[in-house]
């Protein structure tokens, strides 16, 4: 899939994915957007990755009143996770936007020094 945006946390790393084609088990699926868990943090947008890794699908709440991550990220038109090992990525199109790279590095950097409540 295309990398769209990217999120850089502590741990983990979250990478957003569209266009993506998902090969399981032999069979091919179209699907919306995929987030990819990866420690890795060399992507850029708009390149595109062919990624290898486990399918992790949402949760609906785990008691009454819990969040329902499951109905969250379907409302993003997300549809699942991707917990991706250790040398599961590849690029096979190297094309990226310096312009959109830029402006999400920016953006990261600004939301690390504003303080939350």
């Amino acid at each position: 899939g295309e990398v769209i945006k990217t999120e850089f946390g502590e741990r983990q790393n979250s990478i957003y994915l569209s266009d993506c084609i998902i090969n399981l088990e032999g069979e091919t699926f179209a699907c919306n957007e995929v987030i990819v868990y990866s420690s890795k943090s060399r992507y850029f947008v708009g390149e595109i990755h062919k990624i290898k890794g486990e399918v992790q699908l949402f949760e609906g709440p785990r008691n009454e009143g819990g969040f329902d991550r499951r109905t969250y990220y379907q409302s993003l038109k997300i549809d699942f996770a991707v917990g991706m090992r250790y040398g599961g990525s590849s690029i096979t199109n190297g094309r990226s936007s310096s312009l959109k790279n830029l402006l999400m590095t920016r953006a990261a950097r600004m939301a690390r020094r504003i303080p939350r409540a």
